[in-house]
């Protein structure tokens, strides 16, 4: 094994993802890239609420915080990587977190994908979709799905 790609949302399934990269890393000496991606959800207001040009302020300045933050924790999670004598890379993109996800994984040279699970289920979980079941489901490699 020799490249992991590496998805994190921040969330705990996530943060316990990348415990569980950390042991592969070690055991294979495998370089890891970390990603995550950063999803705009679309604003819905009621007519009237916001002008146009305060909108796409707003918009800019909400995504340019959140584009921040989570430089911010991936590089904090990257620097758990380097304690550990790992080579990491680390990358925030924007879009649709599946797509993104699966296309880094079709186009690199992975030798396993790693993510959490968010633990969706029932009726949400099939309505929703998840992450996680559309990456394990469209990609050409191996897909570890870790759990909350």
């Amino acid at each position: 094994m020799e490249k992991i790609l590496l998805a994190v949302d921040g969330s705990e399934a996530s943060m316990k993802a990348v415990d569980e990269a950390i042991k592969f890393a070690n055991a294979f000496k495998a370089e890891v890239d970390l990603v995550s991606v950063v999803y705009e959800q679309p604003v819905f207001l009621a007519p009237g609420a916001i002008t146009l040009p305060n909108l796409a302020e707003t918009r800019k300045g909400i995504l340019d915080t959140v584009l921040e933050a989570t430089s911010d924790m991936v590089g904090h999670l990257a620097n758990r990587f380097k304690e550990n004598g790992l080579k990491v890379n680390t990358l925030v993109i924007q879009g649709k977190p599946a797509e993104e996800i699966i296309r880094l994984a079709n186009d690199g040279s992975y030798n396993l994908v790693i993510l959490g699970s968010r633990g969706l289920s029932g009726v949400k979980g099939y309505l929703l979709g998840s992450v996680s079941n559309k990456v394990a489901n469209s990609v050409k490699t191996t897909v570890l799905i870790v759990r909350q």
